[in-house]
């Protein structure tokens, strides 16, 4: 993005992206997105394919242990 050739308008565009990432807003994601979307899941599999709540806890809480203890935390 920073040639010689006039394409920008000798402008900078990287001095232009720059100065507006400065104003994007930032958020934190949590390490355990993942495990949350795991109940999430499963709670849509209660409320729209009748799946019985306590399979549905259990698979949740099974999945969830399985993730911990690739990322080395025993559960």
């Amino acid at each position: 993005m920073k040639s010689g050739t006039g394409f920008f308008g000798n402008q900078d565009p990287l001095k232009f992206f720059r100065d507006a990432a400065k104003a994007v807003p930032t958020s934190f994601i949590s390490t355990y997105e993942t495990q949350a979307a795991y109940f999430s899941t499963e709670i849509t599999n209660v409320e729209a394919g009748g799946k019985n709540p306590d399979q549905a806890w259990e698979d949740a809480v099974n999945q969830t242990n399985k993730t911990l203890r690739k990322r080395g935390i025993q559960v």
